[in-house]
């Protein structure tokens, strides 16, 4: 744990998993399906993404433009939790849950 601690959550790769880096890369692939199926309508007003912790700290990093700083802050959702991303006005989504972090 001490070597995923000096190269960070980000870029660390376990023997036989993947890195933060690999899901990050496989969080864009999935966003640019989930554009594409909001804009034929495909999703409806409302969507609901279930995943682990991880993935759902990369899905708003990589949504929001974040950096990685800010994702190494960022807690692990607990079992259950839910982020909540709610459109405004102006075409964009707010991210209306407060987020557990080291901020």
């Amino acid at each position: 744990m001490q070597d995923r601690r000096s190269i960070g959550a980000f870029y660390y790769r376990f023997a036989t998993g993947e890195s933060g880096a690999d899901v990050f890369d496989r969080v864009s692939t999935f966003l640019e399906t989930l554009y594409r199926d909001m804009q034929k309508g495909g999703c409806g007003n409302n969507a609901v993404l279930v995943s682990h912790g991880l993935f759902c700290r990369l899905f708003l990093t990589r949504f929001y433009h974040w950096n990685i700083e800010k994702f190494h802050k960022l807690w692990n959702f607990k079992n259950c939790q839910m982020a909540v991303m709610e459109l405004q006005r102006d075409g964009f989504y707010k991210l209306i849950t407060k987020l557990n972090s080291d901020d």
